[in-house]
């Protein structure tokens, strides 16, 4: 029986975050950073087993007990998320009151506030903007977490998290049965993003929305191309069952 292992790297990145609450920005800025990659990490997990529910019925155990880490990991990154957000408040309402206290002060002295120079405004990193989207995909937000995504592509299209945005555009689409749109998504990420990994997982999930759309003869010469193309792959796998499971109604 065929065994699903999470890396070991992301397990421990969870337990050993989740139990601390940083007491500075500087603090802040490594907590989101962790929780940044630890989200990347996650969703290229979740990525590469999306199909492991199409698996036989052999698998069916470790499935069940890989969806229920998945989850785990997904509720641990939702609660330091919150805990970066809540943090970000406690800085900036600190801020805001040493500014109040130094007008203040100034007032009852007649002299001008001391205050330190304004800081430039901080350039919006490719990460956040991955991680605000993902998290509302996270939270079944696809119609936010879509809109999210593509702002993404648009403003990082040479993003090494382009395609995970690119595909999770499909994954909200699918999420959403706007199988149609689905397609449409699936197949930019194989047209735009040839040498990626999700380059496969993507046909087989623009397989899947043309057989929830009724379309079976272009679900299976996706399927027929899968299995030809990535023998190896757990895409493959799952490939091969459904041909066989037409052929098998074919024989009825």
């Amino acid at each position: 029986m065929k065994k699903y292992i999470l890396p070991a790297v992301l397990l421990v990145s969870v337990f050993a975050v989740s139990g601390c609450v940083p007491a500075n920005s500087k603090d802040l800025t490594q907590l989101r950073d962790e929780v940044s990659q630890m989200q990347i990490n996650f969703s290229e997990l979740q990525t590469r087993n999306a199909d492991l529910s199409l698996k036989t019925d052999s698998a069916t155990g470790n499935s069940d007990v890989l969806n229920e880490t998945v989850k785990d990991i997904q509720n641990k990154i939702l609660i330091l998320t919150q805990k970066v957000q809540a943090l970000e408040n406690e800085i900036r309402n600190s801020q805001s009151a040493k500014i109040v206290d130094a007008y203040d002060l100034s007032a009852a002295t007649n002299t001008a506030p001391n205050l330190a120079p304004a800081a430039p405004l901080a350039q919006v990193s490719p990460v956040s903007v991955y991680q605000t989207a993902y998290s509302d995909y996270a939270r079944g937000k696809y119609d936010l977490s879509y809109q999210g995504f593509k702002s993404f592509i648009e403003k990082f299209p040479s993003s090494e998290l382009a395609p995970q945005a690119q595909f999770y555009m499909g994954e909200c689409m699918y999420s959403l049965k706007n199988w149609d749109r689905a397609v449409e998504e699936y197949k930019k990420v194989e047209k735009n993003y040839k040498l990626s990994d999700l380059t496969v997982t993507a046909k087989l999930k623009t397989a899947l929305s043309y057989e929830a759309l009724d379309k079976k003869s272009d679900a299976l010469n996706i399927f027929a191309l899968i299995v030809k193309d990535y023998p190896q792959s757990s895409e493959a796998l799952t490939a091969r069952e459904k041909i066989r499971a037409y052929s098998d109604v074919k024989k009825r």
